[in-house]
């Protein structure tokens, strides 16, 4: 017997759609992929394709890569530090979870950051605050013994703030998807349009990055794209009570 061992060769891909052709042209007949190639596509199929104009399903996947299909750097330069390239090119942890669990709630076990972001996602006006906490509470999000705790620093931040919740004249909506011309999905935390006028809020309970601000405004260009004229974004750290 003779063993031969050599160096791997190294990867050079260079963004995502490289990453998912090397790994259909390798691996897809082992997958039971089929493979078709024409002068402008390679498609990769499995099973019969589903016929929309029939209704009937004949098809289960179907991988495509076409030219012209959106890539993004796996390796950004300085230059795309701000640009969504960056965001949307780099695997990477969110962030939104990390938010969660800020200063304030390390040091006081009482309060999650995840179970407060939760409680807010499902109040429309401040009547609805107390059915929020008792929900969380019966979810098994919280304890007993913490449902007035959640309860009293929730009505302390937002009484605050009543403008954002208004009991009546406003269409509210809490983590509503936003789908953008590129067909990225986003849902801002909550979202109030009255009088032709859009505010955006988003709640974070961790701290400060710029980062948030680019989320942001993301949402207000899309309302503005949708033909709304005045539109604030504003970034609320709830626990402090600061406002961005």
């Amino acid at each position: 017997a003779e063993l031969v061992e050599a160096p791997a060769p190294p990867c050079d891909f260079t963004d995502f759609s490289q990453i998912l052709y090397a790994y259909l042209y390798g691996y897809g007949e082992t997958l039971g992929y089929a493979k078709a190639e024409t002068e402008d596509k390679i498609v990769f199929s499995k099973g019969d394709i589903f016929n929309y104009g029939s209704l009937e399903r004949k098809a289960d996947t179907v991988s495509e890569l076409m030219p012209g299909y959106p890539s993004y750097p796996l390796n950004p330069t300085a230059e795309d530090e701000d640009s969504d390239v960056r965001e949307r090119g780099r695997l990477k942890f969110s962030a939104d979870s990390i938010d969660f669990f800020c200063d304030e709630a390390r040091n006081d076990a009482r309060l999650n950051g995840t179970v407060l972001h939760g409680i807010l996602s499902e109040v429309t006006t401040l009547s609805d605050l107390p059915g929020a906490v008792h929900r969380a509470f019966e979810a098994g999000d919280i304890d007993a013994g913490q449902e007035e705790d959640y309860l009293n620093i929730l009505t302390q931040k937002t009484a605050a703030h009543p403008e954002w919740y208004p009991e009546d004249g406003a269409e509210v909506m809490n983590e509503t998807g936003l789908i953008d011309t590129d067909g990225e999905v986003y849902r801002p935390d909550r979202v109030l349009v009255k009088d032709g006028k859009v505010t955006v809020i988003d709640y974070k309970f961790g701290e400060k990055n710029r980062r948030y601000h680019r989320q942001v405004a993301r949402y207000a260009d899309i309302y503005r794209r949708m033909g709304y004229s005045e539109i604030t974004p504003i970034i609320w750290y709830v626990l402090t009570d600061e406002v961005e």
